[in-house]
């Protein structure tokens, strides 16, 4: 977020912030899309002559091919590069940031708003990512669907429902 804020001017960094965002938001549903065709794929074993690769799990095929776009995606990384005149000198990195006492005082303060907003927070996550998780399971063992099915049609309503919910906070 910091550097879309060195590499954008103010005028186009609320666009930049925007695809940002919205990418995490589609890249959740879009997981579970690529991971069910990934799987399907895999169970139709076209890497089955492959050596080494070939003896290994479809899900485990699934898991190397998510490794590996890691990698590449760690690799394209590589390729930024810090703006120019941008300074990172540990004694004003200090004077910049709040140190621990101050940060823990300030949430002493504001704990009665703080702490049942970081546990909603919590569980609300613990259910969505629960949600996600097992949802796929079921679908394929209550009606017969396929990793691809699953993938296709779990992934397209993750994308409509946590877009309709960003939406909704607008």
């Amino acid at each position: 977020i910091s550097l879309m804020g060195e590499y954008f001017p103010p005028a186009r960094r609320g666009t930049a912030m925007g695809v940002f965002l919205a990418g995490m938001v589609v890249g959740a549903g879009a997981a579970i899309g690529i991971g069910g065709g990934l799987l399907q794929l895999a169970q139709a074993s076209p890497l089955r002559a492959v050596p080494l690769i070939g003896a290994l799990a479809p899900w485990r095929l699934v898991l190397l091919a998510a490794g590996v776009a890691g990698l590449l995606m760690s690799a394209g990384m590589l390729t930024l590069h810090e703006p120019a005149g941008r300074s990172f000198a540990p004694r004003l990195l200090r004077a910049r940031l709040f140190g621990l006492r101050e940060v823990a005082r300030a949430f002493r303060g504001q704990a009665g708003v703080l702490v049942p907003l970081y546990a909603a927070l919590a569980f609300w996550s613990i259910v969505d990512n629960a949600v996600l998780s097992w949802t796929p399971a079921l679908l394929m063992r209550r009606f017969a669907w396929s990793p691809g099915e699953v993938g296709a049609r779990l992934g397209t309503i993750a994308i409509g429902a946590e877009l309709g919910r960003a939406s909704c906070r607008e």
